[in-house]
């Protein structure tokens, strides 16, 4: 299978057919709408919970001086 775009040789040569918004396309799964949206739901599950368990550090520049 291609991954990111880049296609590779092996022993198996899959044959991917579908819509390009779940398959990825040339670019591979890793493109898909699917993969994209999964991502982002865990990412935003893992900054909630972080930002609950007050575990997110302000930036330098915002952060007051002891």
């Amino acid at each position: 299978m291609p991954n990111s775009g880049t296609p590779y040789k092996g022993l198996i040569i899959p044959d991917i057919q579908g819509k390009e918004w779940i398959t990825g396309g040339s670019w591979g799964i890793e493109a898909s709408y699917i993969a994209i949206l999964l991502v982002l739901i865990a990412g935003v599950y893992y900054i909630l919970k972080a930002k609950n368990a007050n575990q997110i550090v302000q930036p330098v520049w915002v952060r007051k001086k002891l």
